[in-house]
């Protein structure tokens, strides 16, 4: 059975992991914005990805002491 504390690492490791992936993402579209490739979908797929960096930046600090 797994315990509450491997369920919280786990719980970690996917964020980390996830928080990876979104900042690459959001790396992409900032140079298409540079590049003036950008288009308006494009803008709303960025918002959204900097909104899910944020979130789990949020909850990284708070259960994980992330700071």
């Amino acid at each position: 059975m797994i315990s509450h504390k491997q369920k919280l690492e786990e719980l970690e490791e996917y964020l980390t992991e996830r928080k990876k992936n979104l900042t690459e993402d959001l790396r992409f579209f900032i140079q298409l914005e540079e590049s003036g490739e950008l288009d308006e979908e494009g803008k709303m797929h960025q918002i959204a990805t900097r909104s899910n960096v944020l979130l789990i930046e949020e909850l990284g600090n708070r259960f994980f002491n992330w700071e």
